[in-house]
């Protein structure tokens, strides 16, 4: 006799597999836009030692410089110190393909609070 649990893990597979046939059976290579077959990697464009860096958001400024607002947090909290560790920081460069400068924190963590700040 099937386990419920069994049974349910294969009803969802077969369930998955008639909903999206072509992401059950046809090569993933077909899924894949030929604008996104053309991105390539850059790297990291904005680190900072000791932090965790996370949600740039960059704009291009009435001045024509890329400002770039990103939620850190000190990296000795570890992965749960966004909750309340996060401050907003910003930095600027010349151009999107040069070094980012970072200037401050402008919107500082709020110890004790929940202090996560999401830039969207």
């Amino acid at each position: 006799m099937m386990k419920r649990r069994d049974f349910i893990e294969q009803l969802s597979v077969a369930s998955a597999m008639a909903l999206l046939p072509g992401w059950a059976f046809g090569n993933s290579n077909d899924r894949i836009s030929a604008f996104a077959k053309k991105l390539k990697p850059v790297g990291r464009a904005l680190e900072m030692e000791g932090y965790y860096v996370w949600c740039n958001s960059p704009i291009e400024g009435p001045d024509g410089r890329i400002h770039v607002f990103f939620s850190r947090w000190i990296a000795s909290k570890k992965m749960g110190g966004w909750i309340n560790g996060s401050e907003i920081c910003h930095a600027v460069a010349d151009t999107p393909k040069v070094s980012l400068n970072f200037w401050e924190p402008f919107l500082p963590a709020w110890a004790g609070l929940l202090g996560c700040y999401y830039l969207s």
